[in-house]
Formats: C-alpha cells, sequence, structure tokens
C-alpha cells in the first residue's frame, strides 16, 4: 500500500501581499517621518530616545509582517513556531545586552596616560628595530 502525501502548503490569495506590501511602504514613511520628529527639542532632553523607541517598534512590526507572510510563518508547524520564537528570543537577549553595555559606559572613569600617579611610573619600552640589510632569508 502507497500512501499518498497531501499537500498541506497554504496559498495566500495575492490581496493579503498587495495589503502587506502597503503596510511596509507606510511604515517605511513612519520611520522616515520619525527621523525629522524632534522630541527632545519639544519635551525636553530626556524625551529624546522616543525617535529610537517609535523606531523600534515600527521595524518590529516590520518584521513581524514579512515573516508572517511572505515567511509563511503564520502556516507553519509548531516547530517552525519554536524556532522562530528562539531566533526572536535571541535577538531580543542580544539587543539587551547591547543596550546594559551602552548605558554603563559612562559609569567607567576612563584614565588618560599620564594623569594619575600609577602611570607617571610606568615605563614604555622602546621597540626593537631589525636591519632589514642584514635579512638572509632563512628566518
Amino acid at each position: 500500500m502507497t500512501a499518498t502525501h497531501a499537500s498541506h502548503e497554504h496559498v495566500d490569495p495575492l490581496k493579503s501581499y498587495i495589503f502587506v506590501f502597503c503596510a511596509l511602504i507606510a511604515l517605511l514613511f513612519i520611520t522616515v517621518a520619525c527621523y525629522f520628529l524632534k522630541f527632545d527639542e519639544w519635551f525636553g532632553e530626556q524625551w529624546g530616545f522616543l525617535n529610537t523607541a517609535i523606531a523600534l517598534i515600527v521595524a518590529t512590526t516590520k518584521t513581524s509582517l514579512v515573516v508572517l507572510v511572505f515567511m509563511h510563518l503564520r502556516h507553519g508547524t509548531k516547530l517552525t513556531w519554536v524556532l522562530a520564537s528562539a531566533g526572536f528570543l535571541w535577538l531580543c537577549i542580544m539587543i539587551t545586552f547591547f543596550f546594559c553595555d551602552y548605558l554603563s559606559r559612562t559609569q567607567i572613569p576612563e584614565i588618560v596616560h599620564g594623569s594619575d600617579p600609577v602611570s607617571k611610573s610606568l615605563v614604555v619600552p622602546q621597540a626593537v628595530h631589525h636591519d632589514p640589510a642584514r635579512f638572509d632569508g632563512l628566518g
């Protein structure tokens, strides 16, 4: 007995692709418009982060649309959903590490060579230069 494999491919209508394309174009315009908004001038310096926050939210929305519709994740198996979620979770972890590093940089004082008593006593060794004319090719 031969088993027939039923195809479970979902064919999305053309309207859904056109809708997602138009949504992506609209979100692109929102991202560009967000670049020109001056939240720090309007509301104070503490609100300057809103440009980045809005851009990240719009980028996440665009990514979700592309993954769900164009990459057909909405019709995928549970394993595909788990793997896609794991990738997204890893991205969130990496972004969190990036912002933790970026925000903690002001807490570490930078020491300029010669500005503290310890670095004044350090001796920097001179570089040793070899005469290239004496090179015989044997190492």
